[in-house]
């Protein structure tokens, strides 16, 4: 299932960023099948469809990992982690993270 749903992905990002695909187009077979894809995931990321295994058993969650810290989990992310179509340019994301920080981007050029 993961398989079939990283596949999807990945035409869907070629399609749409190397060729006539646009990521609005609702219409487009490929569209509709990305689509799916990640409704699917989504459904098995909130625990509403379970993965399974070749014989057919519910695959258990690990349980021998622990969640990691970072002293930059507050920062603001760089790229841009959400859907292609409501990416945008924030020309002011420089200033915007200097005053969020409590300084200048002239304060910090010094």
């Amino acid at each position: 299932m993961l398989e079939v749903i990283s596949t999807d992905f990945s035409i869907h990002k070629i399609l749409s960023t190397r060729f006539t695909l646009k990521s609005k187009d609702a219409e487009h077979p490929f569209y509709q099948r990305f689509k799916q894809s990640r409704e699917l995931l989504e459904e098995v990321s909130n625990g509403m469809t379970s993965l399974l295994d070749a014989s057919g058993n519910v695959l258990a969650g690990r349980s021998d990992i622990n969640e990691v810290w970072s002293n930059r989990m507050d920062n603001i992310p760089t790229f841009w982690e959400g859907p292609d179509e409501e990416q945008f340019v924030d020309q002011d994301k420089l200033d915007d993270e200097a005053n969020r920080r409590g300084d200048t981007i002239i304060e910090r050029l010094l």
